[in-house]
């Protein structure tokens, strides 16, 4: 793929090649600036290099690769013949060496789903763990009305999200009511976080299992897709990792 990326804008000069290559909201990051736009930004490098060379032959080494990510080195010789960042065209044949790291968009997500050792039997607390790709929102809802989300961006992307569900049995009150508090709570590596306990009143003798059931699996979950890991209180708990590009 970086071969023929390389052979049909670089070399062949194809533009209409670019959406074959590269998503609509390609960003490259260089030299710790990014440089967003999508495919008008692969446009203007491709004309800028070809109005500057001429007779361009470019040759790809793979240096290291693993599922979506691939770093590799070009060579790239070719004769300058037109202005090249405000340098006239020399006539001379040059050769330039440069590195990059090329990832592709993943589809699904690693859940890990962990059981947190329990304080007593009255209290139960699972946590959802995995990581997101740059620019992503993470929305947790157990209904529309209770909807938790949190947005990932170059500051609280290192390390692993994770969600908490938690379920906790209260004394039973003088009154005789029993009631449950639940946590249904989103964070970011940065500890960055949305949602709070609540509260339920039950009717009649219920277990933590009636109020919190996870059902969730650890393993591959897929990228903007509703997923129910749960139950809370009969209602699904739904869980959906969205990649944004604007974000990254």
């Amino acid at each position: 793929m970086i071969e023929a990326a390389n052979a049909s804008l670089i070399v062949d000069g194809n533009l209409k090649a670019i959406s074959d290559f590269f998503a609509t909201d390609y960003v490259a990051h260089v030299s710790g600036r990014d440089f967003s736009g999508g495919h008008a930004v692969v446009e203007k490098y491709v004309r800028t290099y070809r109005r500057a060379f001429s007779e361009i032959k470019v040759e790809i080494d793979i240096l290291v690769k693993d599922k979506n990510r691939i770093a590799w080195q070009r060579t790239v010789r070719a004769k300058h013949t037109g202005t090249f960042k405000g340098f006239s065209a020399t006539k001379r044949s040059i050769i330039w060496h440069d590195t990059g790291c090329s990832e592709s968009p993943r589809t699904t997500f690693d859940l890990a789903v962990v059981e947190i050792p329990a304080i007593d039997a009255s209290h139960r607390e699972v946590q959802l763990q995995f990581q997101t790709p740059l620019g992503a929102e993470v929305e947790v809802r157990s209904d529309e009305s209770d909807k938790q989300t949190v947005t990932v961006d170059r500051r609280n992307s290192v390390g692993s999200f994770k969600v908490t569900l938690a379920v906790t049995k209260n004394p039973v009150t003088v009154d005789g009511k029993q009631s449950f508090t639940t946590l249904i709570r989103p964070e970011s590596p940065t500890g960055a976080s949305a949602g709070g306990p609540s509260t339920y009143t039950v009717e009649g003798e219920k277990s933590l299992d009636d109020m919190l059931s996870v059902t969730a699996k650890s393993g591959p979950i897929a990228y903007g897709v509703p997923h129910t890991v749960g139950l809370l209180n009969g209602k699904p708990i739904i869980l959906v990792v969205t990649p944004v590009g604007s974000l990254r």
